[in-house]
């Protein structure tokens, strides 16, 4: 469950939330996957990069 929060969550919110910002990007059918596959790996890796440093600032 964590994982899905912090690693997949992120993907579809980034998802969801460019498709306004970005209208060209996502009417063009070749574009479309680019950025579907762009801004889902990013938001994977900021969720990653997030998870370690919770980590590595909580207490322990």
């Amino acid at each position: 469950m964590s994982a899905f929060l912090s690693y997949i969550m992120p993907g579809l919110l980034a998802m969801i939330l460019t498709e306004p910002i970005f209208p060209i990007l996502w009417k063009k059918r070749e574009f479309s996957s680019i950025a579907l596959l762009s801004f889902f790996s990013l938001a994977i890796i900021a969720g990653a990069i997030a998870t370690w440093i919770e980590y590595v600032i909580s207490p322990q």
